[in-house]
């Protein structure tokens, strides 16, 4: 059996086939919504209350950023603020002024992840994915930044494969409907 740093090889090829394929879907499912997020955004007159004009590829564009930053924030939050979120966690217990802030927070994160579900379960799913590489990745021996650079290279170019892979999807198909129609017009 192959091993890197005494542990199986499969572990890392697990590793290196799931979080590409789960953050690429991540990015073909954002390019996919980004249609009807314009849409909501530009025509819903959301931004003409604040005299905000957006343009459809800057909506584009900052739906693409919003996104990238939340992959930012989960594989940077990971590696950089690990022994706080324990500190948030283990706070409930005790009867002071954070154990009430802790307690509030997540009553309202309870209550957003009850209203807006599914789009918990895309967060949790990436979440799960950056905190099963950053164990395997800190179990071969690597260090902090290290973890945080590969999971950071590995997350933003899945993510930006899973984008240009659905607009490349959608151009080559709307030139194979296309050409589809151009025949049938020939054919009669």
């Amino acid at each position: 059996m192959l091993f890197y740093k005494n542990k199986p090889i499969w572990r890392l090829i697990i590793l290196l086939l799931l979080m590409p394929a789960i953050y690429s879907v991540f990015g073909w499912t954002i390019a996919q919504e980004s249609d009807s997020w314009n849409r909501w955004l530009i025509d819903g007159r959301l931004l003409e209350k604040f005299n905000i004009f957006l343009d459809e590829r800057i909506a584009h564009k900052l739906l693409y950023g919003l996104s990238l930053l939340l992959i930012l924030t989960l594989t940077l939050g990971l590696t950089i603020f690990d022994r706080s979120l324990l500190g948030l966690l283990g706070s409930c217990f005790k009867s002071d002024i954070t154990a009430i802030i802790a307690v509030l927070i997540w009553s309202l994160a309870l209550a957003l992840i009850i209203c807006f579900f599914n789009y918990f379960a895309e967060f949790l799913l990436l979440l799960n994915a950056a905190i099963l590489g950053r164990l395997e990745l800190q179990e071969a021996g690597y260090n902090n930044w290290q973890v945080c650079t590969i999971l950071t290279a590995i997350c933003v170019c899945s993510f930006a494969i899973g984008l240009l892979g659905f607009d490349w999807w959608r151009y080559t198909m709307s030139i194979t409907q296309f050409s589809l129609i151009l025949n049938y017009i020939k054919i009669y």
